[in-house]
């Protein structure tokens, strides 16, 4: 008999993980879409409305960024207070 188990059900973290993935990936293609409307091209290069459209494009896109780098904190600190027993 094998020492290892199958894991049948999800726990919260993994879905706190699959939540962090997804904002990532959204994250991901909003910054990807704003580079090909100008983003790191110099501002003579690129016209008023490109330079609209990637500033729309980055606010939008940071928003997405907020919970990629605040949600995964959270398991960390309750599994931290499991541990030390608080």
């Amino acid at each position: 008999m094998s020492s290892f188990s199958s894991i049948t059900r999800q726990t919260w973290d993994e879905w706190t993980v699959l939540a962090v993935i997804a904002f990532q990936i959204a994250h991901q293609v909003w910054l990807t879409m704003a580079y090909k409307q100008g983003l790191g091209r110099k501002a003579e290069a690129v016209s008023v409305l490109g330079l609209m459209e990637v500033t729309r494009l980055i606010w939008i896109g940071g928003s997405f960024f907020t919970p990629v780098s605040v949600v995964p904190r959270i398991p960390i600190a309750i599994f931290l207070i499991y541990i030390s027993g608080i």
